[in-house]
């Protein structure tokens, strides 16, 4: 596993092993995937799949958008997330986050603040139940988010200057 700069110091994602693209250009390049949308409706039977296509890439155009000032210094990247659970309150070493254009969008990236105004995206998904438990691909996300904390734990990644140091040896040992 690689962690790779989306841009700046304030957004990065992980590249898994044996994916081409790390995980924010290929939830881009899925959410973007007409067909692929369409199977989303048809699994979950939804009864409009226009409206539903229209309205993602009416939400992942917003993400775009978004990321785009935060990365001018428009923007802060803190708006975007919000702690997974709920109920979370407080600051929290490696704190699991969700991100999404608006409340009413079914489009999460789930991240891992590091520290004020930097994240890492672990993946994400298209969230058309109640909670995460409901769907295997969410799950599926949920395990990934808790794996690359470990991961980073295992390495002594518990904020914004240890991260930084990581990421430093991590580029020199390529």
């Amino acid at each position: 596993m690689k962690i790779t700069a989306v841009f700046g110091t304030s957004l990065y994602a992980v590249h898994y092993d044996g994916v081409e693209e790390n995980e924010y250009d290929q939830l881009i390049h899925l959410w973007e995937d007409i067909l692929y949308i369409y199977s989303i409706a048809n699994q979950h039977r939804l009864p409009n799949k226009i409206a539903f296509a229209k309205q993602i890439l009416k939400d992942l155009a917003a993400i775009q958008d978004f990321m785009n000032e935060v990365q001018e210094g428009l923007e802060n990247i803190d708006q975007f997330f919000k702690p997974l659970y709920n109920m979370e309150s407080g600051f929290r070493e490696l704190s699991l986050q969700k991100g999404s254009p608006n409340k009413k969008s079914c489009l999460r990236l789930y991240a891992i603040r590091i520290d004020k105004g930097t994240y890492l995206i672990t993946g994400g998904g298209i969230k058309l139940v109640a909670t995460m438990q409901q769907d295997e691909v969410l799950m599926r996300e949920k395990s990934k988010l808790n794996m690359v904390r470990q991961f980073l734990k295992a390495n002594y990644v518990f904020d914004g200057i240890s991260f930084q140091d990581f990421k430093k040896e991590q580029d020199e040992n390529e």
